[in-house]
């Protein structure tokens, strides 16, 4: 159920639904896209800076990807973090807050007090002290490229475990939310979460301008249905949610010189031990780790029935570590019996596909990549382009994804000690720190367990081949 301002929220659908039409978000979005205090809430919102986190020391925020501590989402990823996992000092509260306001009001006022300029010295060395080590030591979740999708962040009052997400779609809403509640709630219905709603610029004008075409005959765009299932899902679930930021839609719209319609926002930063939220963006130094590789299993997920409906699981707060599953692309399971010679004729024939479909991708222009691409194309940003050019790349170098998922393991990254990503199990050779018979055997163990109908049919030649390759294998 959906609270704002320490209540229940309802709303009079009977009075509303004379001025909403069936192109219109429904009551419910509409009545919270108007309540007072989430209007306030999105301009307090909005009046923040927003951090440009990259992998060079900003001003007023470390983000160097070799020094702070932070997890960063693709687009349909989630991760839930416990900040008691984090290792870190409390910090005062008005401390805390300088971190996003600034510093000025606060040293004018002390040295009002002081009268007495060593004051503010003082003061403001050891505000650069905490702020370091705060930055240092705590742990935040992030995400951008949000146009059309929806940042979501949850997080619990009394615990501070915070679950954060990038949902692109309303079919992953009902499973995505019992995803990032898993950990959250603990089996505590009563436990009270603080919401925040940033992303889904309005790329369809409310009255449907006339002109303006839809791809897809998607008369709604891609926000509103996105928005709308949100908030229907969180006011049927029994869990209270506490709505504190509602940056969506007509709040998070501006319109440039030629009347196009652009998100003011598309990221945001959450601290996770206090919950403050920041409009953030991130460049490609910083969106880690293995971002060509995250970036792909978004698309291909689409056609993994073991991923539909649902969010990417992405990382593991207990190992603060990154767990990248393998999963299914262009109609082939990656790494399935990859070291099988039967798969040789069938994997030949996905990776020929898959290549001829990159290279048709490769000679289209960045206008007809944007159009072909992307939801939003008048909004995109300067990247997009290149990011697709460089996934494209990937597939044409390494079109054989046993390569990339070996033995089809999940690629792991553990933090390093000075908040950098390293991958776990991995030698320079690209092979993992398995050594050739260890590999061999574990496929001859795994190939043990295969019936020979399961895999070649009836075919007594290759029932002859698996026999030979047993005793080979078993020579290690």
């Amino acid at each position: 159920m959906i609270f704002v301002d320490g209540l229940p929220f309802s709303f009079n659908s009977s009075s509303s639904s004379s001025s909403s039409s069936k192109s219109q978000p429904s009551d419910l979005l509409v009545a919270l896209m108007e309540h007072q205090v989430l209007v306030s809430a999105t301009h307090s919102f909005k009046s923040i800076q927003e951090r440009k986190v990259s992998a060079s020391m900003d001003s007023k925020l470390i983000t160097s990807s070799n020094s702070s501590r932070y997890v960063y989402l693709f687009q349909r990823e989630y991760a839930t973090v416990d900040p008691s996992l984090v290792h870190k000092t409390k910090i005062p509260r008005f401390l805390a807050l300088n971190v996003v306001f600034g510093t000025d009001v606060k040293l004018r006022f002390l040295g009002k007090i002081f009268s007495c300029s060593i004051w503010e010295i003082i003061f403001h060395a050891l505000l650069i002290a905490f702020t370091l080590f705060h930055f240092l030591h705590g742990k935040y979740v992030g995400t951008d490229e949000a146009t059309t999708c929806v940042g979501v962040v949850i997080r619990n009052r009394k615990n501070g475990m915070t679950s954060v997400s990038h949902m692109d779609s309303p079919k992953i809403v009902d499973i995505g939310f019992s995803q990032m509640l898993a950990l959250v709630v603990d089996h505590n219905l009563d436990a009270d979460l603080d919401v925040h709603l940033v992303g889904a610029f309005e790329d369809v004008s409310p009255n449907h301008a006339s002109g303006r075409s839809i791809s897809q005959g998607k008369r709604d765009g891609y926000s509103i249905p996105l928005c709308r299932k949100i908030v229907e899902t969180m006011q049927k679930r029994p869990e209270k949610f506490h709505v504190k930021t509602l940056c969506v839609l007509r709040h998070n719209t501006k319109y440039n010189s030629q009347g196009n319609a652009l998100p003011i926002f598309n990221g945001l930063l959450v601290e996770t031990s206090s919950g403050t939220l920041i409009p953030a963006s991130f460049d490609k130094t910083s969106r880690c780790p293995d971002e060509i590789v995250r970036r792909l299993r978004v698309s291909s997920s689409y056609e993994d029935p073991s991923w539909q409906g649902k969010l990417l699981d992405t990382y593991d707060t207990k190992a603060d570590r990154f767990i990248i599953a393998p999963c299914r692309i262009c109609g082939f399971e990656c790494a399935e019996a990859s070291y099988l010679p039967i798969y040789e004729l069938e994997r030949d024939y996905g990776t020929k596909r898959l290549v001829q479909i990159v290279l048709s991708l490769q000679s289209l222009s960045d206008s007809e990549i944007l159009a072909s691409c992307s939801t939003s194309p008048l909004a995109e940003g300067p990247e997009f382009v290149d990011n697709e050019r460089r996934l494209w790349n990937y597939l044409i170098k390494n079109p054989d994804w046993r390569t990339t998922f070996p033995m089809r393991q999940p690629r792991v990254f553990e933090r390093t000690g000075d908040g950098g990503w390293k991958r776990a199990g991995f030698s320079s050779q690209g092979q993992g720190t398995y050594s050739t018979p260890l590999k061999s055997l574990q496929v001859m163990q795994h190939f043990e367990h295969v019936h020979p109908k399961d895999v070649f049919g009836k075919s007594e030649k290759m029932q002859g081949w698996k026999e030979n390759e047993k005793v080979k294998w078993k020579s290690f």
